[in-house]
C-alpha cells in the first residue's frame, strides 16, 4: 500500500498528468476545533439553499459547525475535480441516505463525506467502485456497542487490555461503518451481519448474509490521524490503489 500525508493544496493532490487516477484514493481531512465565525461564513458560501437550511436545524453549535464544515469540503473538494463552482454540483440520495452524484455530471466519481467532534472528511475515487468512508475519535464510548458485533468480533476485544480495547472497538466500528455505508445501506443493518479480520497485514470483509453484496471484493483501510480512527471500504479493482491523505487548512 502507498499511502502519503499530504500538507500542500488540494489543488496540487490533485495534479492528474500522467497518472492513473483510477488507482488512486485521496482521503481530504479538516479540523473543525477552534474555527472562528468568519470560516463558519466562509463554509456557508459553498452549500446550497437546501443545506443552508438544514444547517439552521441543528440544536447544538458543534453539529451545525460539523455539518457546514463536511458538506462545504465535499463541494470544494468535487468542484476541483469536476471544474464546476461547488454550489452548482447536484446530487442524488440514496434509499438509506448516500448521497452520489446526479447523473447530469456524467463522472464516474464516487465519494463518501463523514464528520465527529471537532474533524471532517470526505474520501473520493474516480474509478466508479463503490467507497464507503468513516472518521471517529477513539473514545471509550465504544466500548458500550461491543455486544453488537460478531461473536468473533466480541471474543477478540475481549481478550484485549482496556487501552487496546478502547483503540481497537473504535476501530472496527470505523471500519463496519465505512463498508455499510459504501454498500449504501448505513446503520440500518445489524453490526453482527459481517465480521472484519485482520489477516496477513490486511483487513478483510466475512459477510454473514447474501444482501450484503458477498460476491464484491473489499479494500478495506485504516488510518490513526492524532486522537481520531480513520477507515476506507473500496470495492477492488483490477491492481491496487494509491491512497493519500490530505490534511486540508
Amino acid at each position: 500500500m502507498d499511502t502519503g500525508i499530504i500538507q500542500s493544496s488540494i489543488d496540487s493532490c490533485l495534479e492528474f498528468e500522467s497518472v492513473d487516477t483510477s488507482k488512486i484514493i485521496n482521503v481530504f481531512i479538516l479540523d473543525t476545533k477552534d474555527r472562528c465565525k468568519d470560516d463558519i461564513d466562509y463554509y456557508r458560501s459553498f452549500l446550497n439553499v437546501d443545506e443552508l437550511e438544514k444547517s439552521k436545524r441543528f440544536g447544538f453549535e458543534e453539529d451545525k459547525i460539523s455539518y457546514i464544515a463536511s458538506h462545504a469540503l465535499l463541494r470544494f473538494v468535487l468542484s476541483r475535480y469536476l471544474n464546476q463552482a461547488p454550489r452548482t454540483l447536484e446530487f442524488i440520495i440514496g434509499k438509506f441516505g448516500k448521497p452520489d452524484l446526479h447523473p447530469r455530471h456524467n463522472s464516474s466519481l464516487k465519494f463518501n463525506l463523514s464528520h465527529t467532534q471537532g474533524l471532517v472528511g470526505c474520501a473520493v475515487v474516480l474509478s466508479g467502485k463503490l467507497i464507503g468512508f468513516d472518521v471517529d475519535k477513539k473514545d471509550e464510548k465504544f466500548l458500550d456497542i461491543i455486544e453488537r458485533f460478531s461473536k468473533d468480533e466480541i471474543h477478540r476485544l475481549n481478550n484485549l487490555n482496556r487501552k487496546n480495547k478502547i483503540k481497537f472497538t473504535s476501530k472496527l466500528w470505523s471500519l463496519k461503518e465505512s463498508y455499510l455505508k459504501a454498500i449504501g445501506v448505513g446503520l440500518t443493518w445489524p453490526l453482527n451481519s459481517f465480521s472484519v479480520k485482520y489477516i496477513k497485514n490486511e483487513f478483510h470483509i466475512f459477510t454473514h448474509s447474501q444482501k450484503l453484496h458477498p460476491n464484491l471484493k473489499w479494500k478495506l483501510y485504516s488510518l490513526d490521524i492524532d486522537e481520531y480512527v480513520c477507515a476506507i471500504a473500496v470495492q477492488k479493482s483490477n491492481s491496487p490503489y494509491q491512497l493519500n491523505v490530505v490534511k486540508c487548512s
